[in-house]
């Protein structure tokens, strides 16, 4: 097993590395603190510099990490966009169809007025048409608003059980806790 650093044992160990850091010579760092040449430039090269390094990597990480958070941040508002931009599609989309809707309508009264019983009909099939497109629209939106309370839902069980295990310590706090969100839930789900 290898020795422990004299260096990094020494009770002036702090001043020992400010020295070092700040540029004062292996020699005047040894004489001053009553130690060896070799275990002072030892601990320089492998003592500070391990350090030194795992700063380093540690200032790396986080500067890894404010890049991931602003490209998260970035990735958010670009999906933000996109829901925008979905949303005025669709929204033109049932303005099209509420126009097409209202289109077929007047051409069946108009038809019906004159009697083009046939026009009519064709009229009615094309609003038919369009309740079928609204339908679709509906059951979509139905599925993935299904889909988000799901994973809610996942997500609050497993928030409850967290708070469960802690209140395992106070079970009438956890009964009580328990009781109180079973009742919320049964309100809201």
């Amino acid at each position: 097993m290898p020795r422990a650093c004299t260096v990094c044992t020494h009770k002036k160990i702090t001043y020992i590395n400010k020295a070092l850091l700040s540029g004062e010579t292996v020699s005047s760092v040894a004489v001053k603190y009553g130690l060896s040449r070799s275990s002072v430039d030892r601990h320089k090269k492998k003592c500070i510099a391990s350090a030194v390094n795992l700063a380093r990597k540690k200032i790396q990480n986080k500067e890894y990490k404010k890049k991931e958070k602003k490209k998260d941040k970035r990735t958010i508002e670009n999906q933000k966009a996109v829901e925008v931009r979905e949303l005025s599609a669709g929204q033109k989309m049932v303005n099209k169809l509420e126009s097409l809707e209202k289109d077929a309508r007047e051409i069946q009264i108009k038809a019906t007025k004159k009697g083009n019983y046939q026009a009519a009909l064709a009229a009615i099939k094309e609003q038919s048409r369009i309740f079928d497109i609204y339908i679709h629209i509906a059951a979509e939106l139905n599925k993935q608003n299904k889909s988000e309370l799901e994973e809610i839902r996942e997500s609050w069980d497993d928030v409850k059980e967290i708070l469960l295990d802690m209140f395992a310590k106070y079970p009438k706090a956890g009964d009580y806790f328990e009781e109180r969100i079973s009742s919320r839930l049964a309100q809201h789900w």
